[in-house]
This record gives structure tokens, C-alpha cells and sequence, in this order.
């Protein structure tokens, strides 16, 4: 029932612009590979380029998915902390 009355609500609501807010910890530029080379922050936002305005969901899985790559066969060896969310502003 809740569901129901929330997709009214929404198909009610005039249009709406939708602002992706993300935010990590420094243990995803940092992360490294075999080579002990780092994932940096211009391959991170390189990630966040392919992934676009995707899914607050989306957008977390396409940069674990790309530092999982980079690092395939590395320890982890700090935190790797990611958050994303969207906000929809009326307008």
C-alpha cells in the first residue's frame, strides 16, 4: 500500500531535476595494484564519467567493480568507503 501511494505521489509532482551526490573514502584513490601503483583520483573520476547519472546503486557498484579490476590480486589494505545518493529538486 505504501508503494502505491508513493508512485502516485510521484507521477503527481511537477518536474524534477536530479542532483547525484557522492562521496568516498581516501581508500579508493589510494587503492593499489600489483605493481603498487594507486587507482588515483583521475581513474576514479574517469569511473564516474562511464558511469554517468546512473543509479545512486549504479554509480557505487561501477567504482567497486573498477577498483575489484585494478587491484584484482592486491590485499586490500585501507577502508574502501562509498556513498551515493540523489536528490530531486522541484523546479
Amino acid at each position: 500500500m505504501a508503494n502505491r501511494r508513493a508512485s502516485s505521489f510521484a507521477s503527481a509532482r511537477p518536474a524534477c531535476r536530479r542532483l547525484p551526490i557522492r562521496t568516498r573514502s581516501d581508500g579508493i584513490p589510494e587503492s593499489t595494484d600489483v605493481h603498487r601503483a594507486i587507482f588515483s583520483h583521475e581513474r576514479l573520476q574517469q569511473t564516474l564519467q562511464r558511469a554517468g547519472s546512473g543509479s545512486p546503486v549504479g554509480i557505487v557498484r561501477a567504482v567497486v567493480r573498477a577498483i575489484d579490476e585494478f587491484s584484482a590480486d592486491t590485499a586490500q589494505s585501507d577502508d574502501i568507503t562509498a556513498f551515493a545518493f540523489a536528490l530531486e529538486a522541484v523546479s
